[in-house]
């Protein structure tokens, strides 16, 4: 019998879980610096580190979606927590460059499995009136290890070194996966209605997996017709999967609803909106130590203090999106990305450390009102039976956004080493401003012809 106490323990395990999977993104974020050093690569080439997280990541959400429709989602979490403790020993062992790769990678597969089930399991398992405050406990705790990510990282590695930024990934996903086995061990699972088509889901993992892999391209082979080839294939591949699913009763993708202009502009605009923002949080940290001279943990208390600011609107932002209209908050969200990317481009001129704060405030601020708007948004306008597909799709949008953001703003800084490159840290930053200021303006259009449902 699934009981109060087990109910609770699900829950904690939960929130556990975003908790470090959200710590694990900042904590690395913030190391990025240093690990160019200490693998000896450009700053282009240790931008890799965080594309193949996200890339196995983006690309394996709807599958495990999928898999856990047919296996159970409880099966696919406790796999996933384990795996994403033994990755992370697998990435603090790592000899070479290209083993932190792959670990990374497997780290990605790991975080998918659990991000695709979360959901899944609060709706499942726990009673229907603490949905709602179950959903915000997990999302707190994920942006609080968010915040606090920078400073520990930097603590840790002056401390400890750069392997403990994942060893201490390794005991929490064992007691996650313990306790969660205990709360789950005698739970029924909901059976799915109908077989899932395992065609459909290889399909669109390939699809996302050989885009990412054409983007790599772009930074080895600068034939551009070498390049052509590629993406002829690609968006030939894309146009047979669109073909093949609009023939399906029981689609995977249900590319009716972006027939919806209001769905399609949201969409676009979120994938904007995270494309700036972390390309920024790619980026900062290297002109914060390269540039602006300061330390690894002065870096990682700045960022943290900004982030830890960035939750406390967190309320304020969810209750002006009910009060006003989710639009207005979208386009306010977005003048705030506008205003940062602004503060940013004159940042040599105020080279102080308040400054440099409230210039991440406002990114920070901007994109957490979209991440609250703009989904709810979305599904305004869509029925009750797509909701979970449309869900997984905006986090798709979201994670494929990232990793365009990260591939395009590392390509500012190119191949620079960090150590002798201050000026060149300093024009790769004013051209990302730059760069940041008109993809800000194109969302803050976008979400003005933008409308909610009625």
């Amino acid at each position: 019998m699934f009981t109060l106490r087990k109910r609770i323990i699900l829950l904690a395990c939960m929130c556990a879980a975003s908790f470090m999977v959200s710590l694990d993104v900042s904590v690395v974020n913030i190391a990025y610096p240093y690990l160019s050093k200490v693998f000896n690569v450009t700053i282009e080439s240790i931008s890799s580190l965080a594309i193949f997280y996200l890339l196995s990541l983006c690309s394996m959400l709807i599958i495990f979606g999928k898999i856990s429709d047919l296996v159970g989602a409880s099966k696919v979490f406790l796999i996933g927590s384990l795996l994403f403790s033994i990755t992370s020993l697998l990435c603090a062992v790592s000899g070479t460059f290209y083993f932190m790769l792959l670990g990374r990678f497997l780290q990605g597969i790991a975080s998918s499995m659990i991000s695709a089930t979360t959901g899944a399991l609060i709706f499942q398992r726990l009673p229907k009136e603490y949905i709602g405050r179950s959903f915000a406990a997990v999302t707190g705790l994920g942006g609080i290890g968010f915040a606090f990510g920078p400073p520990i990282g930097s603590f840790l590695i002056e401390k400890f070194g750069w392997h403990s930024i994942f060893l201490i990934n390794v005991p929490i996903g064992f007691l996650i996966f313990f306790f969660a086995y205990l709360s789950l061990s005698k739970a029924e699972e909901t059976r799915p209605k109908s077989k899932i088509d395992f065609f459909d889901l290889f399909l669109i993992f390939f699809i996302i997996f050989f885009l990412i892999c054409i983007l790599i391209l772009h930074r080895v082979i600068y034939d551009f017709n070498l390049l052509l080839l590629p993406w002829i294939v690609w968006f030939l591949l894309l146009i047979f999967f669109i073909h093949y699913e609009k023939g399906k009763k029981n689609a995977v993708v249900d590319f009716l609803v972006f027939k919806n202009k209001n769905i399609s502009l949201a969409l676009i605009s979120s994938l904007l909106i995270v494309s700036l923002f972390d390309g920024f949080n790619f980026i900062i940290p290297f002109y914060a130590i390269g540039a602006m001279g300061f330390s690894q943990e002065l870096t990682g208390f700045l960022i943290g203090l900004a982030s830890l600011i960035i939750i406390f609107t967190v309320p304020l932002i969810g209750f002006l999106s009910d009060r006003f209209g989710h639009r207005k908050v979208c386009i306010i969200s977005s003048l705030s990305v506008f205003i940062s990317s602004f503060l940013f481009f004159f940042i040599e001129r105020f080279d102080f450390i308040f400054y440099f704060v409230i210039a991440i405030v406002f990114a920070g601020i901007g994109v957490v009102g979209f991440f609250i708007a703009s989904p709810s948004l979305i599904l305004g306008h869509v029925k009750k039976a797509q909701s979970g597909f449309v869900s997984s799709f905006i986090q798709v949008v979201q994670n494929l956004g990232a990793i365009i953001g990260i591939y395009i703003f590392s390509d500012f800084y190119g191949k620079i080493d960090i150590d002798v490159a201050k000026n060149l840290l300093e024009t790769g930053f004013h051209n990302a401003c730059i760069f940041g200021i008109f993809l800000s303006l194109t969302v803050i259009v976008l979400s003005f012809f933008t409308f909610e449902k009625g």
